[in-house]
């Protein structure tokens, strides 16, 4: 990490990584966990990122197309209820960066659960019904069987909206419907009689 006279830093990765051709026009994301305090004695915590795809000179270009990103939820529908969504020892406040770990096919080593961030909170959220169920969710050692929406697990719109300019995608759950979100709150695994007769 090194600083700059004119006030920004640059970072260099230890380890080289290339893009394949066929991946440079795909939105790409890089972020970072910061946490300093300021001028004023306050401790900040943030996580910002940013989506890129790679141009024909080999540069990061910005994406500033809202249907080339994939925002579905926004941390502020967290934090309405959560006050400050704050994990993995308060660093990590931002969905959009908790996605770059918790993506798709991500599984707990221990416990062998999906933690695909989708899912994982899905059923996290749903966790009091999964127990009643008999399929109590665990990642790690942490049990979800005492946790439960504060509302009905169908209201959708509290963390999910495409009226929330943040969250482009926030509609998704009703136009791109998918069975890893649905199985989240769903008392029904993976290859179960619910699974396989949705064909989504």
């Amino acid at each position: 990490l090194v600083y700059n006279a004119d006030g920004y830093y640059t970072y260099t990765f230890n380890t080289a990584f290339t893009i394949a051709d066929a991946d440079k026009a795909l939105t790409h994301r890089i972020a970072l966990q910061l946490s300093y305090t300021n001028a004023a004695g306050v401790v900040v915590k943030a996580n910002p990122y940013f989506d890129f795809t790679i141009g024909a000179d080999g540069k990061a270009v910005a994406v500033t197309d809202p249907t080339k990103t994939r925002k579905m939820t926004d941390v502020s529908s967290c934090n309405s209820c959560h006050e400050k969504l704050a994990l993995h020892g308060g660093g990590r406040v931002d969905t959009q960066y908790c996605v770059i770990c918790h993506n798709p096919g991500t599984t707990d080593p221990v416990s062998g659960n999906v933690v695909t961030l989708s899912n994982m909170v899905h059923k996290i959220h749903a966790g009091k019904k999964l127990a009643a169920a008999g399929q109590p969710y665990y990642v790690s050692s942490a049990g979800y069987s005492e946790v439960g929406f504060p509302q009905d697990l169908r209201n959708c719109t509290k963390c999910h909206t495409g009226a929330n300019a943040a969250t482009p995608q926030g509609d998704n759950w009703k136009t791109k419907v998918s069975k890893e979100a649905c199985l989240g709150c769903h008392a029904d695994k993976i290859g179960s009689t619910w699974e396989v007769s949705h064909k989504v």
